[in-house]
């Protein structure tokens, strides 16, 4: 009985997650620091190494003309955040995720050129978290909607260890180049990608809730649907 209704249970809490969550563009400076806070907050209870993280807060790609630093309100409580870069073939190279192994993603996208999403900076309230278990799931939705918006071809992320099996579950992502990143850094980071065209029509079917209206468009990406 109790494994009959663990996908209701999850829908479920998926569902009220998404009822009492709101999304807002990070837009002013004090908006940018509650951001960095919340990722310090995040982040050091993790196994990343001090060195890695204290750098990750104040990341300069928070800076780029083209990021988008996105904010996950539970009420009046900043519970989430990710940062959404869309960038063109010649760019992601250079992206924050790129940056980690350039040379193999600009193998793959001279194989199959397209526009990229790039996520990065996902962090999560951890007391939010524990009564919106759904909060990664909308976090992520954010990186669907832009894939979708700019009609990207591939999403990447860097993605700490123990947030792989989300990325896999929820967006079918799967390692750029398998076994890379514990070569070169151990127990940090690896690069993961998705085809959006390949994927993303099953990941509707499972997280319907993942399509977005006019409203969405504007708080996700500060974009307005064409009249």
């Amino acid at each position: 009985m109790a494994e009959e209704n663990r996908p209701r249970s999850a829908f479920a809490a998926l569902q009220r997650t998404r009822m009492a969550a709101r999304y807002r563009l990070a837009v002013t400076r004090d908006e940018l620091a509650a951001v960095r806070a919340l990722r310090s907050m995040s982040w050091t209870g993790s196994d990343f190494t001090r060195q890695l993280v204290e750098s990750a807060f104040v990341d300069l790609h928070d800076e780029a003309p083209h990021a988008r630093i996105v904010m996950l309100h539970v009420g009046s409580s900043l519970a989430g955040t990710i940062r959404i870069h869309p960038l063109s073939p010649d760019e992601a190279a250079f992206g924050p995720t790129g940056a980690l192994n350039p040379e193999g993603l600009s193998k793959l996208l001279r194989d199959k050129p397209g526009p990229v999403i790039d996520l990065a900076g996902l962090a999560i309230c951890p007391q939010a978290a524990r009564q919106y278990p759904g909060l990664p799931h909308l976090l992520l939705r954010a990186g669907f909607q832009a894939a979708s918006w700019f009609g990207a071809r591939f999403c990447i992320a860097a993605v700490r260890h123990d947030h792989q099996a989300l990325y896999r579950r929820v967006l079918c992502c799967k390692f750029l180049t398998p076994g890379w990143a514990a070569r070169q850094r151990p127990a940090l980071l690896e690069t993961m990608i998705t085809d959006v065209g390949l994927h993303w029509p099953h990941v509707l079917a499972r997280y319907p809730f993942f399509a977005a209206g006019e409203e969405d468009w504007a708080a996700i990406l500060g974009e307005r649907l064409p009249a």
